[in-house]
């Protein structure tokens, strides 16, 4: 039987395509966040709209992060004021660009430059043809660790709101609103196809 972790010398190969343990450890947490926020989002749902799932099918069932977001920015016209309206779409928002980006890692191959990784998504390399126009997310470091925190904002939120830690009215008027509008703001940039990191540093 072949020696699967010798043929496969993974920590070789990782290091050749260019994903060095810092980028790795920084796209880890992205992910991880990722998903709690999906799972938050989801419960935060069912709670704005009174929703048993264990004793009805939720309409959140089976239904992919974009969905979700929407209903929760239709949901806020129905169950929020005008204020606490524009934080909740302030917060789809953000997070349409985040998991934009997120999107980009996970389904787009990488590209070793120098010591970053140059996502594509969608890419036309040898004239294939695509439905979407490829998507780039350019990988180092610092633009990493900006999608991390404010993936860390947007799980925070979402969090408070879904397990009924605070209402959105509390959320509004506290010191997170501006947190949250200038995580949103920066991940907005970012998602921002024209986006370079030698232009700016935040």
């Amino acid at each position: 039987m072949a020696n699967i972790k010798e043929y496969a010398s993974a920590d070789t190969l990782q290091e050749n395509l260019g994903l060095k343990s810092v980028l790795g450890e920084k796209i880890s947490s992205i992910l991880f966040f990722s998903s709690f926020i999906e799972f938050y989002l989801e419960k935060a749902i069912w709670k704005i709209n009174k929703i048993d799932p264990s004793v009805e099918r939720p309409i959140t069932d089976k239904k992919p992060i974009s969905e979700l977001i929407k209903i929760f920015r239709e949901d806020s016209e129905k169950f929020f004021n005008e204020d606490e309206k524009i934080l909740i779409d302030m917060w789809c928002i953000g997070s349409i660009n985040a998991f934009n980006i997120r999107n980009i890692i996970v389904h787009g191959v990488s590209i070793k430059v120098d010591d970053a990784l140059s996502y594509v998504k969608d890419p036309d390399w040898g004239g294939v043809k695509r439905k979407h126009e490829p998507s780039i997310f350019w990988a180092d470091e610092y633009s990493l660790d900006i999608v991390r925190d404010v993936m860390a904002v947007l799980l925070r939120i979402i969090f408070d709101i879904a397990m009924g830690n605070d209402s959105v009215t509390r959320i509004l008027n506290s010191a997170r609103h501006n947190i949250l509008k200038e995580a949103c703001s920066v991940i907005g940039e970012l998602n921002c196809p024209e986006y370079n990191p030698e232009f700016e540093k935040y």
